[in-house]
């Protein structure tokens, strides 16, 4: 999938303009992401030019070393900082530092950014191929502003003024995701290989190409079976057994995303209830199948203990998960580590769920999930949560957290990231770790239907259980 938005660092030479007295940089109007924001400097001296933008959320170093001359030199800058993430709306402040041979001269000054400009951010699609008989292909649609999404198709090969515009559905409950039933002016298309491209104002906005296949075939069916030996969570650590696991069908309550379904003790709706899971993302491990009942087990709402019971048959489903991507969350560790095509590409720090006495569901259950609803953000108990994907009904994998009034900023939650701190979602590192992999990275490059494997800590749960003195159940 190729991604072309222009973004650029340039510095343009203007000569034959008097020098400036001091250094000084100046910006016509806001700061705008995405947009080819102008900065003009004059400088008294020629030397090399570093400018930083800061906020309380934000220290980014924009030019680094830039030539300059004695005079005036423009300087272009796109308003975006760590992995492309566009600047926070608000006050910044701009620090310069012009260097030359035994001098050194600063400058500073406050500049205002402002909403980012209209661009496709991403366009990721949960799978490859397109079954004509009956198949739908999706993709989840992030756009910064609400404006028109142009969409062609082509055959893959072809140049894309050949394309065809074909029209996406976007769903009811998931605002982000659009389907595609394969159908141009009413008829399906031929099977073969083609490319889609999403495109905003004719890709100054941005635009991302897809390739798909088509096929004509209907969708593949994945019976409710018993879960193979280390299909449901890996059994060792080595990333071929991972990988099998990230790739293995899943199990699921085929319901709303944030409804929690009941197990039962007996095969028999009308017994005590054992548990609680969610529905559609969260996997179960299928261990037997009894007549219109599976007898499953998986990790508890209530306090992320691992229990069994049964559910009925008709209420599961099976998926085939995204084969090109996993993620693997080490709840000992507080890391998450993603892979692509069966390696490990980096990893990131993250905070899961802290269990307190009288709320031990914040505990972040273990167990086999897929990546759901797409949110770019959401509020809770007054602070704001940015770069938000469900995984395990109100619980979401996202960005840590700022409050939602006063000046952005990240200093209670930065001060335990890498630690249990949350009421049962997972908070992602806003700061890049190994291999570049932060929340916004996540955000733009995992697709939803991605499997995510979350191993249980079970000692530090049981001593947190014991502490409390609360029953341990397994």
């Amino acid at each position: 999938m190729k991604k072309t938005i222009l973004f650029a660092l340039v510095l343009l030479c203007l000569l034959g303009l008097a020098k400036a007295e001091n250094l000084k940089i100046s910006l016509a109007k806001p700061l705008q992401p995405y947009a080819q924001n102008r900065l003009l400097v004059d400088s008294p001296i020629e030397g090399l030019l570093t400018l930083t933008i800061k906020s309380r959320a934000v220290d980014w170093v924009i030019a680094r070393d830039v030539p300059v001359i004695a005079g005036q030199n423009e300087l272009v800058y796109d308003g975006l900082h760590i992995n492309g993430e566009p600047l926070h709306g608000g006050r910044f402040t701009l620090s310069a530092t012009l260097a030359t041979a035994g001098e050194e001269q600063s400058f500073e000054t406050d500049l205002q950014v402002s909403r980012p400009l209209a661009v496709l951010q991403y366009a990721l699609p949960r799978g490859e191929l397109l079954y004509l008989r009956g198949g739908k292909f999706e993709v989840d649609v992030y756009k910064t502003r609400s404006v028109a999404t142009e969409i062609t198709l082509f055959k893959r090969g072809e140049a894309p003024q050949t394309g065809v515009p074909v029209r996406f559905i976007q769903d009811k409950n998931q605002t982000l995701l659009f389907s595609w039933d394969g159908k141009v002016n009413g008829k399906p298309i031929a099977p073969g290989d083609y490319v889609l491209r999403f495109a905003v104002n004719k890709g100054e906005g941005g635009q991302v190409d897809i390739p798909l296949t088509a096929l004509d075939e209907a969708p593949p069916h994945y019976p409710v079976q018993v879960t193979p030996k280390g299909d449901f969570l890996p059994e060792t650590l080595d990333d071929a057994t991972v990988w099998q696991a990230m790739m293995a069908p899943i199990t699921v309550v085929e319901s709303d995303q944030v409804y929690r379904q009941n197990i039962y003790t007996k095969p028999d709706t009308k017994s005590p209830v054992s548990g609680q899971v969610s529905s559609q993302t969260a996997g179960l491990k299928v261990l037997r199948l009894e007549g219109d009942f599976a007898y499953i087990g998986a990790y508890n709402h209530k306090d992320g203990a691992y229990f069994e019971g049964y559910v009925k048959l008709d209420r599961l489903k099976t998926y085939k998960p995204n084969t090109r991507w996993g993620l693997l969350l080490n709840k000992a560790a507080q890391t998450m580590t993603v892979y692509r095509d069966g390696k490990p590409i980096g990893s990131t720090k993250i905070s899961t769920g802290l269990m307190l006495r009288y709320a031990t569901r914040q505990e972040t259950r273990a167990g086999a999930f897929l990546v759901g609803q797409r949110l770019p953000y959401f509020d809770n108990l007054g602070y704001r949560y940015r770069y938000a994907m469900r995984v395990d009904g109100f619980n979401l994998v996202h960005q840590l957290g700022h409050p939602i009034s006063g000046t952005m900023n990240f200093d209670v939650e930065d001060a335990v990231m890498g630690q249990k701190a949350s009421h049962g979602c997972i908070r992602i590192d806003r700061f890049p770790g190994e291999g570049g992999i932060n929340a916004f990275w996540l955000w733009t490059n995992i697709p939803s239907h991605t499997k995510m494997l979350v191993l249980d800590d079970k000692d530090v749960r049981h001593a947190q259980l014991a502490k409390f003195g609360l029953p341990i159940t397994d």
